[in-house]
């Protein structure tokens, strides 16, 4: 009985397979070219992710061995150029680092508009890397610099938001800090109170502590 049932069986699933094997091929045949679509998408990517790395390795190779001669400056304007081009033109990881050499060079030239914008195309490139939260830091010193407090007090709260960055302690002081300065005190106090409950034992929780008892001694909050 039992090998009759097992038989029934087996002959309705041949049976099924039989009936619908045009069906079956057809999705089987889906399935394989939509594997090879992806592997063959995947393969292109790293050839232009190696591409693209390399292309960076070079332009800041050749930067690294320019001086302050006029020639040099020429020469550095144009590598410059080529980062910005690249940054703005690749995706992902190319993109990434890219975005914040070019970050850095506008930075050192104290380039601040530009700088930012670089800052903030890395730190949008890849939200969930390591680079994100330091992206954000830079972007909010560069708005310092620019006198956008607004955007420097944001761009601050964001990078202390990452609780493994190494700098998340100073980017809330800084936050706090900016808020003081603006007369926002309670918004300060706020900011100093999370650095002193998160990061007790820093440098920059002491510093908060000292900014809480002044503004008490003064008057300025409860």
């Amino acid at each position: 009985m039992e090998e009759i049932e097992k038989k029934t069986l087996s002959d309705r699933m041949g049976d099924f397979i039989a009936s619908y094997r045009k069906v079956i091929l057809g999705l089987l045949a889906v399935l394989f070219v939509a594997a090879a679509a992806v592997a063959v998408t995947l393969s292109v990517m790293n050839v232009q992710k190696e591409k693209g790395l390399a292309q960076l390795d070079t332009i800041q190779f050749e930067s690294e061995k320019l001086g302050n001669e006029e020639a040099d400056m020429q020469k550095k304007a144009e590598l410059f150029e080529q980062l910005k081009k690249l940054a703005d033109s690749s995706s992902g990881t190319v993109k990434t680092r890219a975005a914040m050499a070019a970050a850095a060079s506008a930075f050192a030239d104290k380039n601040w508009e530009e700088s930012r914008t670089y800052w903030l195309m890395a730190s949008g490139a890849q939200k969930k890397a390591y680079t994100n939260p330091i992206a954000l830091y830079n972007a909010a010193v560069c708005s310092e610099e620019l006198a956008d407090a607004d955007s420097a007090l944001r761009y601050f709260d964001e990078a202390a938001g990452n609780k493994d960055f190494p700098l998340a302690a100073r980017a809330l002081f800084n936050a706090g800090r900016i808020e003081e300065t603006r007369g926002n005190y309670t918004e300060a106090l706020s900011r100093y109170e999370k650095l002193d409950a998160a990061y007790n034992s820093s440098e920059w929780a002491h510093l908060a502590k000292s900014r809480v008892i002044a503004l008490r001694a003064a008057g300025k909050i409860q």
